[in-house]
């Protein structure tokens, strides 16, 4: 049987190493005497708005993952948003996404959907859609900046870089029934890739579609939104005192600085990175700190929460959720 493994044990010790480097920056940029005292003054009303905000976005994504899904995902929203939850914790425990294969795995199965149509939904059509949602969120917080300066050029670049990856997806999908042609003629291996290329560029269709990439596009801007208010909310919890735009590029740092996460929930990278923004935003250093902790705690614990009610409510097993290769394949096969 295959199973997910936590980390090999020379990742074990990858990750203690990057703990303890991060932890030893934050030690010397901070005074963390000051920043226990912070953490202690919190204001615990922002908290409960910060952490609903935050899970209502967690939703609105489950939801987009639902219609990326459609047809298979209609009518099954409340068990996709809970192996959207369940796939989230486990991101938080295991790093390189391992939640995101878990996703991918339990819905091919469950919805009777080609594995690699799954995975060409989670992998690249939402990755694409968040660059897309931060591209226009970032240029919102830059346009209202009385002298937007580099940040600008920063920002048009990675527009630039979201629009021509999503126009080489439109084009692969234009030219797969071309592409899959080509490889049946080849070898038996090319063969054998033919129709997963197939299943993978179908899982690419919401870009040829202009209504429905609209509307994936005003989802992922909208749990993005959301997700930057909790932040919001959370600044006032730690008095942070940013301009609420701010927060959108603290929240976007925050994700990209987890996207890949190099020690378990992502401890001591999360708070270096986010300080470090925090701080580049106008925040004093212990505050910044501060803030970094208390979110994450906050945040890690609803992760971890949702995911186990998420576990329970889909009947899942340990076993079942960390398990590679079902014993019984899907339908198509892919």
């Amino acid at each position: 049987m295959r199973y997910l493994s936590a980390a090999a044990p020379w990742r074990h010790l990858f990750g203690l190493v990057v703990l303890a480097a991060a932890v030893a920056i934050l030690a010397w940029r901070a005074d963390l005497p000051a920043v226990g005292r912070l953490l202690g003054e919190v204001r615990p009303l922002w908290l409960l708005p910060a952490v609903s905000l935050f899970g209502l976005s967690k939703f609105i994504h489950s939801q987009r993952w639902r219609l990326l899904l459609s047809p298979a995902g209609d009518g099954r929203g409340g068990e996709l948003y809970g192996l959207f939850s369940l796939a989230n914790a486990v991101n938080a425990l295991i790093p390189l996404r391992a939640g995101d294969v878990v996703r991918v795995q339990i819905a091919a199965g469950r919805l009777g959907e080609s594995r690699a149509k799954v995975t060409a939904g989670v992998f690249v059509v939402e990755t694409l859609l968040d660059g897309l949602a931060f591209a226009l969120l970032l240029t919102i917080a830059v346009a209202f900046q009385a002298a937007p300066g580099p940040g600008g050029v920063v920002v048009g670049v990675f527009a630039v870089f979201v629009i021509l990856a999503i126009g080489a997806a439109v084009l692969l999908g234009r030219h797969a029934d071309y592409i899959g042609g080509r490889l049946a003629a080849w070898s038996p291996p090319a063969r054998w890739l033919a129709p997963r290329l197939a299943s993978f560029v179908e899982g690419l269709s919401a870009f040829s579609n202009p209504g429905r990439l609209a509307l994936l596009t005003t989802l992922s801007v909208a749990g993005w939104s959301l997700e930057a208010t909790a932040y919001a909310c959370f600044g006032e919890a730690f008095g942070l005192n940013l301009e609420p735009l701010a927060y959108i590029g603290l929240m976007i740092a925050a994700n990209l600085v987890t996207a890949v996460p190099l020690t378990p929930f992502g401890i001591g990278v999360y708070e270096l990175g986010v300080q470090a923004v925090a701080v580049a935003l106008g925040a004093a250093e212990d505050e910044a700190l501060a803030f970094a902790v208390g979110a994450h705690a906050a945040l890690q614990a609803y992760v971890l929460v949702a995911g186990l009610v998420a576990l329970l409510a889909l009947r899942l097993k340990p076993g079942e959720v960390l398990y590679l290769r079902p014993r019984k394949r899907s339908k198509p096969g892919y």
